[in-house]
């Protein structure tokens, strides 16, 4: 978290983005894959639960995925043909 602390300077941007649906998932990540525009998130909110998300980098747009899903992507960051 102390990435975004640096990275967004406007103290209320910052807040409203941590207090939102994206804090909540940065909070709870064990692992990401970056596959431009996507961040796809691989969340443990709690223990023996697993969430997928796919977050577009362009407009925020925060959408829930299958396992296998986040799996391609994860593939996808070292074979783009995947």
């Amino acid at each position: 978290m102390e990435d975004v602390e640096k990275t967004i300077e406007d103290k209320n941007e910052r807040k409203k983005l941590l207090e939102g649906l994206l804090g909540y998932i940065l909070s709870c990540t064990q692992e990401a894959a970056i596959v431009p525009p996507y961040v796809v998130f691989a969340v443990r909110p709690n223990p023996g639960f697993w969430e997928y998300v796919k977050v577009n980098a362009d407009d925020l747009q925060v959408d829930g995925i299958e396992p296998s899903e986040y799996l391609k992507y994860k593939e996808m960051v070292f074979d783009e043909k995947w």
